[in-house]
């Protein structure tokens, strides 16, 4: 597989996992909301408020900076689930020094966007469950 295909592929599997996990913290911000006594933005504004936010500070470090470096990685055969957990929290580890909140919310949703990534791409898969050639067959 060239490098183009597997930085598209990757690219598609952050953004895939990006939304998914915008969604998620959507539903807990909804949630939050809900047990609120008071809330300000409602239990659908305050979820839309947050999916929209997610998608558009965590698209701009997963397709500038996360998917290439992985793609990258990949292409080399040093992509594990090692690896992946480190491109993930790099943005929030450099965002921690500038807003703290900000980059533990970073640290977190990177780290689960970097491990989805890598699942879905499947560049650590073993050959495993491939059959064993027979010995002498020929």
């Amino acid at each position: 597989m060239t490098f183009l295909r597997r930085l598209a592929k990757t690219e598609l599997a952050a953004l895939a996992a990006l939304v998914v996990v915008a969604i998620l913290v959507a539903g807990f911000s909804a949630v939050q909301a809900w047990l609120a006594p008071s809330a300000v933005l409602g239990i659908a504004g305050s979820a839309v408020i947050v999916f929209g936010y997610i998608l558009i500070i965590g698209s701009i470090p997963a397709i500038t900076f996360g998917a290439p470096v992985y793609a990258l990685l990949w292409h080399r055969g040093k992509a594990s689930w090692a690896t992946s957990l480190a491109v993930g929290l790099l943005p929030g580890l450099a965002l921690l020094f500038i807003a703290k909140d900000l980059g533990l919310w970073s640290l977190a949703c990177g780290a689960i966007v970097a491990l989805a990534t890598h699942a879905a791409c499947g560049a650590g898969s073993n050959n495993s469950f491939k059959p064993t050639p027979l010995r002498g067959a020929a």
